[in-house]
């Protein structure tokens, strides 16, 4: 593909048919969308689509399940937060139209668009099981709910999403492992298409809430949270890149990549924001360089969407920091092996061309 000399200013419908065209070498970038993190306000899922820099959107969060925490009646229940998305009726019944059109819509964009349960534990949102065949059992609800299963009470109508993230912060790890082997065993025999597999595991590699799941289970991405967590984020002397990638290679886990995950913001974590993308890139760099690891990188994963989109973050070009984040993880992938494509950026005023690739 090679582009013209004077690029012709792009609609938006164009500029969405163009991001279904990007080669899929260009640098991964997952965002967590959901939990309207940016003072409580988010811009429908599909903005977050149409931009270039974001090709996997989680959907945060399932945030309640299992028998301890849903109403004896309701076992079958689970409780959907996305914030000011869906509206709930009684007996854990939820109506998303506006997701459910939004999902199809980012699937013929060529994004990911995957459900995530979990998320921080606490009084108002808990969630685990009583034992592995309760676990079995969520399982197929999760299928019928969110995937190619059959429930009359499906949240995102007749939009089937595109995998599962395990997003873990319970120190009781009953029944993730089975939950895990039973989709995948769904998967195998019903499925018409490959799912994602990604769990969202905290830094400390010594206090992993999912212990078990990720000894035991090949994920196919993992976003490990560099933030929250001060002995082991990006610029720390703690940053443990290299002790996640040999623990993924000492599994034998060859198809895992692991994503840096960070803020998307300041006021998005407690810890762990990096401003300058200059210093990122750098981290980044490192690690492509070093044939070790390399083949272990993934990308980057951003909490949350909505920060990461907003006003605050963005620079002098008026770009968003998620934007510049993946500007500069481009930026490494090679040099004359361009595709020659050229993109525009969420703002629709800044373009990069010629993005070349790494692998």
């Amino acid at each position: 593909m090679t582009s013209s000399s004077k690029p012709a200013m792009m609609t938006l419908r164009s500029l969405l048919k163009l991001t279904a065209m990007v080669p899929s070498c260009l640098a991964s970038l997952a965002v967590y969308w959901g939990q309207a993190e940016n003072d409580k306000q988010q811009t429908d899922l599909l903005f977050y689509c149409s931009s270039q820099a974001v090709d996997t959107i989680n959907l945060a969060f399932v945030s309640r399940f299992g028998q301890k925490y849903i109403d004896e009646d309701n076992s079958d229940g689970f409780v959907l937060n996305l914030s000011n998305m869906c509206t709930q009726y009684n007996d854990y019944r939820y109506s998303c139209p506006k997701v459910n059109r939004d999902i199809k819509e980012c699937q013929k964009l060529g994004k990911k668009i995957v459900i995530s349960i979990g998320g921080e534990d606490n009084s108002n949102e808990k969630y685990g099981f009583i034992d592995d065949n309760e676990a079995k059992r969520f399982a197929h609800i999760l299928w019928d709910h969110f995937a190619e299963g059959h429930s009359a009470n499906r949240p995102f109508g007749d939009a089937i999403v595109d995998g599962f993230d395990f997003d873990i912060e319970t120190r009781d790890q009953t029944g993730y492992l089975e939950l895990a082997n039973e989709l995948k065993s769904i998967v195998e025999l019903n499925g018409t298409k490959d799912y994602l597999f990604t769990a969202a595991p905290q830094c400390g590699l010594n206090e992993r809430d999912m212990e078990q799941l990720l000894d035991n289970f090949e994920m196919d991405r993992l976003y490990i949270q560099f933030y929250n967590n001060k002995d082991c984020e990006l610029l720390s002397d703690g940053f443990n890149y290299y002790d996640w990638a040999n623990e993924v290679i000492s599994r034998g886990h060859s198809s895992t990549k692991l994503y840096i995950g960070l803020p998307s913001a300041s006021k998005a974590a407690s810890s762990g924001f990096i401003k300058d993308v200059g210093r990122l890139q750098d981290v980044c760099k490192d690690i492509l360089a070093d044939s070790r690891v390399n083949e272990t990188f993934g990308g980057l994963m951003f909490w949350d969407a909505s920060r990461g989109f907003d006003l605050y973050e963005r620079d002098s070009r008026d770009s968003s920091y998620i934007f510049r984040a993946w500007s500069a993880l481009n930026a490494l992938f090679g040099e004359g092996l361009g595709s020659g494509v050229t993109m525009t950026n969420d703002t629709g005023g800044q373009t990069v061309d010629n993005v070349t690739c790494l692998f």
